[in-house]
């Protein structure tokens, strides 16, 4: 499923409000009352290939999209934690984009930075509600 925000104005809005979007969104793609304005006009999409077992997946663009988001399924993982092995949950995060409006390098440092994000706590409780 791929999730749209039709909020023009998304970058105004706390992470409590986007993802109320969210649910909103899924909730009308369940039950098949998307309208055509909830699947364009985003600059960046997120898949969630996960939510079919899959641990990966290639997003697609969409046409008017500028980055697609896939996100694997959240499943035990054998990790490397403070040089210490230890199973966590986590998931494989896949990115494309559009290089006509963002170059790699970019985009690789945007995906570190959400992977850093997930992994902190501390900055995860200090987002904008």
């Amino acid at each position: 499923m791929q999730v749209v925000s039709s909020a023009p104005d998304a970058h105004t809005l706390g992470i409590a409000q986007i993802a109320a979007e969210s649910r909103r969104l899924a909730a009308a793609a369940r039950t098949g009352s998307l309208a055509p304005n909830d699947l364009s006009g985003a600059t960046i999409a997120v898949s969630n290939t996960g939510s079919y077992g899959s641990e990966a997946g290639t997003p697609i663009l969409s046409p008017g999209t500028s980055v697609t988001l896939a996100i694997g399924v959240i499943a035990e993982r054998v990790l490397v934690i403070e040089g210490q092995v230890a199973a966590r949950p986590a998931a494989t995060l896949s990115l494309t984009f559009d290089h006509r409006v963002l170059d790699g390098a970019a985009a690789g440092r945007a995906l570190t930075d959400l992977v850093d994000l997930l992994q902190s706590d501390d900055r995860l409780r200090n987002l904008p509600r």
